[in-house]
Protein backbone atom coordinates (compact mmCIF):
# COMPACT_ATOMS: atom_id res chain seq x y z
CA UNK A 1 0.00 0.00 0.00
CA UNK A 2 3.07 2.37 0.55
CA UNK A 3 4.53 1.56 -3.36
CA UNK A 4 7.75 1.26 -4.41
CA UNK A 5 9.70 2.84 -1.92
CA UNK A 6 13.53 2.30 -0.43
CA UNK A 7 13.91 2.16 3.08
CA UNK A 8 15.01 5.91 2.87
CA UNK A 9 12.07 6.74 1.37
CA UNK A 10 9.96 4.65 3.52
CA UNK A 11 11.85 6.14 6.74
CA UNK A 12 11.10 9.70 5.32
CA UNK A 13 7.60 9.68 4.62
CA UNK A 14 6.22 7.20 7.49
CA UNK A 15 8.89 6.66 10.39
CA UNK A 16 9.71 2.90 9.97
CA UNK A 17 11.75 0.82 7.42
CA UNK A 18 11.77 -3.11 6.52
CA UNK A 19 14.41 -6.09 6.48
CA UNK A 20 16.05 -6.74 2.64
CA UNK A 21 13.86 -3.99 1.23
CA UNK A 22 13.68 -4.90 -2.48
CA UNK A 23 13.27 -1.23 -3.61
CA UNK A 24 16.76 0.13 -1.57
CA UNK A 25 19.14 2.30 -3.68
CA UNK A 26 21.97 3.99 -3.37
CA UNK A 27 23.25 7.40 -5.52
CA UNK A 28 26.08 8.48 -7.13
CA UNK A 29 26.50 11.89 -8.54
CA UNK A 30 28.40 13.24 -11.13
CA UNK A 31 30.78 15.02 -9.01
CA UNK A 32 32.03 11.11 -8.26
CA UNK A 33 32.40 10.25 -11.46
CA UNK A 34 34.06 13.24 -12.49
CA UNK A 35 36.43 12.90 -9.78
CA UNK A 36 37.38 8.87 -11.02
CA UNK A 37 38.21 10.34 -14.01
CA UNK A 38 40.86 13.15 -12.71
CA UNK A 39 42.26 10.07 -10.43
CA UNK A 40 42.50 8.27 -13.32
CA UNK A 41 45.42 11.01 -15.10
CA UNK A 42 42.01 13.10 -17.06
CA UNK A 43 42.79 16.70 -17.22
CA UNK A 44 40.00 19.07 -15.59
CA UNK A 45 39.87 20.99 -18.73
CA UNK A 46 39.23 17.92 -20.44
CA UNK A 47 36.77 16.59 -17.68
CA UNK A 48 34.79 19.97 -17.73
CA UNK A 49 34.17 20.38 -21.26
CA UNK A 50 33.33 16.46 -21.67
CA UNK A 51 30.23 17.38 -19.41
CA UNK A 52 29.15 20.22 -20.55
CA UNK A 53 29.16 18.73 -24.03
CA UNK A 54 27.09 15.84 -22.56
CA UNK A 55 24.66 18.06 -21.08
CA UNK A 56 24.69 20.36 -24.44
CA UNK A 57 23.70 16.89 -26.48
CA UNK A 58 21.20 15.67 -23.64
CA UNK A 59 23.11 13.06 -22.36
CA UNK A 60 22.50 13.66 -18.47
CA UNK A 61 20.22 16.46 -18.06
CA UNK A 62 22.71 18.37 -15.35
CA UNK A 63 26.13 18.61 -14.27
CA UNK A 64 24.80 17.69 -10.70
CA UNK A 65 23.50 14.45 -11.83
CA UNK A 66 22.13 11.77 -9.61
CA UNK A 67 22.26 8.22 -10.72
CA UNK A 68 20.19 5.76 -8.62
CA UNK A 69 22.13 2.18 -8.03
CA UNK A 70 19.37 -0.41 -7.99
CA UNK A 71 19.78 -4.25 -5.92
CA UNK A 72 20.12 -5.91 -9.76
CA UNK A 73 23.89 -4.86 -9.85
CA UNK A 74 23.44 -3.27 -13.33
CA UNK A 75 24.66 0.30 -14.06
CA UNK A 76 22.41 2.99 -14.45
CA UNK A 77 22.71 3.31 -18.52
CA UNK A 78 23.25 7.15 -18.41
CA UNK A 79 26.52 6.55 -16.01
CA UNK A 80 27.88 3.96 -18.24
CA UNK A 81 27.90 6.10 -21.05
CA UNK A 82 28.78 9.54 -19.34
CA UNK A 83 31.80 7.16 -18.12
CA UNK A 84 32.61 5.67 -21.48
CA UNK A 85 32.31 9.08 -23.13
CA UNK A 86 34.99 10.44 -20.37
CA UNK A 87 37.67 7.88 -21.46
CA UNK A 88 37.06 8.20 -25.47
CA UNK A 89 40.43 9.78 -27.28
CA UNK A 90 40.30 13.25 -28.00
CA UNK A 91 40.51 13.09 -31.59
CA UNK A 92 37.59 11.06 -31.76
CA UNK A 93 35.27 13.36 -29.26
CA UNK A 94 36.82 16.46 -31.61
CA UNK A 95 35.41 14.04 -34.87
CA UNK A 96 32.10 13.06 -33.66
CA UNK A 97 31.25 16.55 -32.21
CA UNK A 98 32.05 17.69 -36.13
CA UNK A 99 29.59 15.38 -36.80
CA UNK A 100 27.02 16.08 -34.58
CA UNK A 101 26.67 19.30 -35.15
CA UNK A 102 26.16 18.64 -39.04
CA UNK A 103 22.64 17.59 -37.57
CA UNK A 104 19.79 20.12 -38.53
CA UNK A 105 16.80 21.10 -35.83
CA UNK A 106 14.65 17.76 -35.86
CA UNK A 107 17.57 16.06 -37.07
CA UNK A 108 18.52 14.69 -33.86
CA UNK A 109 15.56 12.02 -33.23
CA UNK A 110 15.18 8.87 -35.53
CA UNK A 111 11.52 7.16 -35.43
CA UNK A 112 11.66 3.42 -35.12
CA UNK A 113 8.95 1.23 -35.94
CA UNK A 114 6.65 3.78 -35.64
CA UNK A 115 6.90 3.48 -32.19
CA UNK A 116 10.39 4.82 -30.72
CA UNK A 117 12.65 8.03 -31.05
CA UNK A 118 16.13 7.42 -30.51
CA UNK A 119 18.77 10.28 -30.06
CA UNK A 120 21.23 10.04 -32.64
CA UNK A 121 23.65 12.22 -30.75
CA UNK A 122 23.69 9.46 -27.58
CA UNK A 123 23.30 6.41 -30.35
CA UNK A 124 26.65 8.02 -32.00
CA UNK A 125 28.24 8.10 -28.95
CA UNK A 126 27.81 4.93 -27.71
CA UNK A 127 28.86 3.63 -31.36
CA UNK A 128 31.90 5.27 -30.58
CA UNK A 129 32.84 3.72 -27.01
CA UNK A 130 32.05 0.39 -28.61
CA UNK A 131 33.96 0.95 -31.91
CA UNK A 132 37.03 2.49 -29.90
CA UNK A 133 37.32 -0.25 -27.76
CA UNK A 134 36.98 -2.94 -30.09
CA UNK A 135 39.60 -1.00 -32.20
CA UNK A 136 42.11 -0.65 -29.53
CA UNK A 137 41.54 -4.48 -28.67
CA UNK A 138 40.19 -3.71 -25.38
CA UNK A 139 38.17 -6.76 -24.08
CA UNK A 140 34.77 -5.48 -23.63
CA UNK A 141 32.48 -6.88 -20.70
CA UNK A 142 30.19 -9.64 -21.49
CA UNK A 143 27.31 -10.66 -18.59
CA UNK A 144 26.15 -12.95 -20.83
CA UNK A 145 25.64 -14.37 -24.76
CA UNK A 146 24.04 -13.23 -27.61
CA UNK A 147 25.90 -9.62 -27.61
CA UNK A 148 26.87 -8.14 -30.91
CA UNK A 149 28.21 -4.96 -32.45
CA UNK A 150 24.94 -4.07 -33.74
CA UNK A 151 23.54 -4.10 -29.92
CA UNK A 152 25.11 -1.04 -29.38
CA UNK A 153 22.02 0.48 -32.03
CA UNK A 154 19.92 0.00 -29.34
CA UNK A 155 21.25 3.45 -27.23
CA UNK A 156 18.39 5.73 -27.96
CA UNK A 157 16.52 8.76 -26.18
CA UNK A 158 16.26 9.11 -22.73
CA UNK A 159 12.63 7.46 -21.04
CA UNK A 160 10.38 8.98 -19.41
CA UNK A 161 10.54 7.32 -16.10
CA UNK A 162 13.84 7.28 -14.86
CA UNK A 163 16.35 9.04 -17.79
CA UNK A 164 17.56 5.84 -19.20
CA UNK A 165 19.07 5.66 -22.63
CA UNK A 166 16.43 3.20 -23.71
CA UNK A 167 19.27 0.40 -24.45
CA UNK A 168 17.77 -2.15 -22.04
CA UNK A 169 20.44 -4.38 -21.15
CA UNK A 170 22.74 -3.54 -23.67
CA UNK A 171 24.73 -1.03 -22.35
CA UNK A 172 26.81 -3.62 -20.43
CA UNK A 173 28.26 -3.74 -24.22
CA UNK A 174 29.91 -0.48 -23.20
CA UNK A 175 31.35 -1.30 -20.22
CA UNK A 176 35.24 -1.46 -21.18
CA UNK A 177 37.93 -1.91 -18.31
CA UNK A 178 38.31 2.16 -18.16
CA UNK A 179 34.19 2.66 -18.00
CA UNK A 180 34.66 -0.66 -15.43
CA UNK A 181 37.57 1.26 -13.57
CA UNK A 182 35.92 4.17 -13.43
CA UNK A 183 32.60 3.05 -11.57
CA UNK A 184 34.56 0.74 -9.47
CA UNK A 185 36.28 3.92 -8.17
CA UNK A 186 32.75 5.78 -7.25
CA UNK A 187 31.76 2.88 -5.62
CA UNK A 188 34.81 2.52 -3.03
CA UNK A 189 34.36 6.31 -2.47
CA UNK A 190 30.61 5.96 -2.04
CA UNK A 191 31.15 3.52 0.72
CA UNK A 192 34.09 4.65 2.16
CA UNK A 193 31.11 7.56 3.10
CA UNK A 194 30.60 5.11 6.10
CA UNK A 195 32.42 4.76 9.53
CA UNK A 196 35.37 3.50 9.14
CA UNK A 197 35.46 1.05 11.62
CA UNK A 198 32.03 -0.39 10.32
CA UNK A 199 31.26 -3.14 7.66
CA UNK A 200 28.27 -4.75 6.14
CA UNK A 201 28.75 -8.06 7.97
CA UNK A 202 29.10 -6.14 11.32
CA UNK A 203 25.67 -3.70 10.44
CA UNK A 204 23.96 -6.95 9.83
CA UNK A 205 25.31 -8.69 13.24
CA UNK A 206 24.32 -5.34 14.85
CA UNK A 207 20.87 -5.04 13.59
CA UNK A 208 20.11 -9.04 14.79
CA UNK A 209 21.60 -8.38 18.30
CA UNK A 210 19.64 -5.12 18.18
CA UNK A 211 16.07 -6.88 17.53
CA UNK A 212 17.23 -9.91 19.89
CA UNK A 213 17.81 -7.34 22.95
CA UNK A 214 15.18 -5.09 22.94
CA UNK A 215 12.56 -7.63 21.18
CA UNK A 216 11.55 -4.68 18.75
CA UNK A 217 11.41 -4.54 15.25
CA UNK A 218 11.71 -0.96 14.99
CA UNK A 219 13.91 2.49 16.34
CA UNK A 220 16.12 4.92 15.69
CA UNK A 221 19.37 2.52 15.65
CA UNK A 222 16.98 -0.15 13.68
CA UNK A 223 16.15 2.07 10.80
CA UNK A 224 19.62 3.45 10.90
CA UNK A 225 21.28 -0.08 10.08
CA UNK A 226 18.71 -1.32 8.09
CA UNK A 227 18.79 1.96 6.05
CA UNK A 228 22.74 1.55 6.03
CA UNK A 229 22.48 -2.15 5.35
CA UNK A 230 20.35 -1.79 2.00
CA UNK A 231 22.52 0.71 0.47
CA UNK A 232 26.05 -1.39 1.34
CA UNK A 233 24.15 -4.14 -0.52
CA UNK A 234 23.17 -2.34 -3.46
CA UNK A 235 26.94 -1.35 -3.72
CA UNK A 236 28.25 -4.97 -3.12
CA UNK A 237 25.80 -6.08 -5.75
CA UNK A 238 26.92 -3.12 -8.83
CA UNK A 239 30.62 -4.13 -7.77
CA UNK A 240 29.89 -7.75 -8.14
CA UNK A 241 27.98 -7.30 -11.33
CA UNK A 242 31.05 -5.45 -13.08
CA UNK A 243 33.94 -7.95 -11.59
CA UNK A 244 31.77 -10.83 -12.52
CA UNK A 245 32.36 -9.75 -15.73
CA UNK A 246 36.24 -9.84 -15.67
CA UNK A 247 36.23 -12.85 -13.48
CA UNK A 248 38.37 -11.28 -10.92
CA UNK A 249 38.24 -9.97 -7.16
CA UNK A 250 39.16 -6.25 -7.05
CA UNK A 251 42.06 -6.28 -3.98
CA UNK A 252 42.05 -2.93 -2.26
CA UNK A 253 45.38 -2.00 -4.88
CA UNK A 254 43.23 -1.79 -7.27
CA UNK A 255 44.86 -5.00 -9.09
CA UNK A 256 43.01 -8.63 -9.80
CA UNK A 257 43.53 -11.45 -7.02
CA UNK A 258 42.89 -14.90 -8.75
CA UNK A 259 46.76 -15.08 -9.52
CA UNK A 260 46.50 -14.00 -12.88
CA UNK A 261 44.26 -15.79 -14.73
CA UNK A 262 41.29 -12.82 -14.69
CA UNK A 263 41.74 -9.22 -15.77
CA UNK A 264 43.37 -6.65 -13.97
CA UNK A 265 41.68 -3.65 -13.16
CA UNK A 266 43.88 -0.77 -12.18
CA UNK A 267 43.90 2.30 -11.21
CA UNK A 268 46.48 4.92 -12.87
CA UNK A 269 46.79 7.77 -9.67
CA UNK A 270 49.97 9.01 -11.23
CA UNK A 271 54.06 9.35 -10.11
CA UNK A 272 55.60 11.87 -7.99
CA UNK A 273 52.93 11.55 -5.07
CA UNK A 274 51.56 8.44 -3.20
CA UNK A 275 48.12 7.04 -4.09
CA UNK A 276 46.48 8.50 -0.96
CA UNK A 277 47.78 12.07 -1.59
CA UNK A 278 46.18 11.87 -4.98
CA UNK A 279 43.17 10.22 -3.82
CA UNK A 280 42.00 13.28 -1.45
CA UNK A 281 43.30 15.89 -4.23
CA UNK A 282 40.63 14.59 -6.89
CA UNK A 283 37.89 13.80 -4.28
CA UNK A 284 37.88 17.25 -2.59
CA UNK A 285 38.25 18.94 -5.82
CA UNK A 286 34.93 17.42 -6.68
CA UNK A 287 33.16 16.98 -3.44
Amino acid sequence: TYGPLGNTQLLNYYGFTQDANPEDYVQVSASMLRAACALQGMAGQEIRERTAWAVDIGLVSSSDKTFRLKRDGVPPEDLVMLAGLYHLPKDIVAAVQTELQALLPGEEYEEIDGSYVFDKRTMRIGECIYQHASDSKQLLWKPGNGNTKQNVKKVGKPSDDEGGLGMGEDETLLLTPQVCNTLLQVLARREALYPPNSSLHGDLQRLQHLVSETGATQGVEHSALRVRIGEREVIAAVKSYIESGWGCNLRKDGQSSDGGNGKELSVAVGSGRTSEEKQDDAWGLFD
